[in-house]
């Protein structure tokens, strides 16, 4: 089993009691084995576990997933779609986290959870056998989301991201979605060596130095609404 992190239970920016009354009744409307519900953390870009049925009191509060490709949930939120996992031991569009492989989960549907403009996290639920989630599920996912969305608080975004320009701006909502500098320099139709510049100007200017921290930055901007 995946070590939870020592960091205390945050303050909830959404009261704990729905949480947990979702996470409950979205595990048995489903007939899933566990559900679990990600808040986008506020300092690092990691999803943190923050209510969840199925799960051992342990892990709520203080366990954290990669965002972005690094999870299935994480992957709902860059693309802002479900993400439906039929086996977790074949999927290749983005990383099965640890918490998700020593659970023995093999089958996963995951929806973000928005707030507004923003992004407050994601809702999964998983099953230990292989199974299809149907679209008429993944819509009760959803409603449930848009519950939790319509109480929930985000954070205001980053001054940092008042310091980019437009074309900065551009850069880095691909660069979060995973675009490589070929296909951003394609989509811009500019060289690949001026995005490697726009991607050298963007850690000076933001200070960061890895992928989670400016996918949190362009989530919590706004940057990544709409399609890609």
């Amino acid at each position: 089993m995946p070590a939870p992190l020592g960091a205390p239970r945050p303050e909830p920016g959404t009261p704990a009691s729905l949480l947990d009354h979702v996470a409950a009744v979205v595990r048995r409307l489903l007939d899933a084995d566990c559900s679990k519900i990600y808040e986008l953390a506020a300092t690092n870009g990691l999803l943190l576990l923050r209510a969840g049925a199925g799960w051992a009191p342990r892990y709520i509060g203080r366990t954290t997933v990669p965002a972005g490709t690094g999870s299935p949930a994480g992957l709902a939120i860059a693309t802002r779609k479900p993400v439906i996992v039929a086996d977790c031991l074949t999927e290749r569009r983005c990383a099965i986290p640890p918490l998700l492989r020593d659970h023995g989960v093999r089958s996963t549907a995951n929806v973000p959870i928005t707030a507004g403009a923003h992004v407050y996290g994601a809702l999964s639920v998983g099953a230990k056998r292989l199974r299809t989630f149907t679209a008429g599920e993944v819509r009760v996912l959803e409603a449930f989301a848009d519950l939790i969305g319509a109480t929930a608080t985000v954070p205001r975004p980053d001054p940092r991201i008042h310091r980019l320009g437009e074309r900065e701006r551009e850069v880095l909502s691909l660069v979060a979605r995973g675009y490589t500098s070929r296909a951003i320099a394609a989509r811009l139709a500019v060289s690949a060596k001026t995005v490697e510049t726009y991607r050298v100007r963007l850690a000076r200017k933001l200070d960061v130095r890895s992928r989670p921290e400016l996918v949190r930055l362009a989530l919590h901007a706004g940057l990544l609404n709409g399609e890609g």
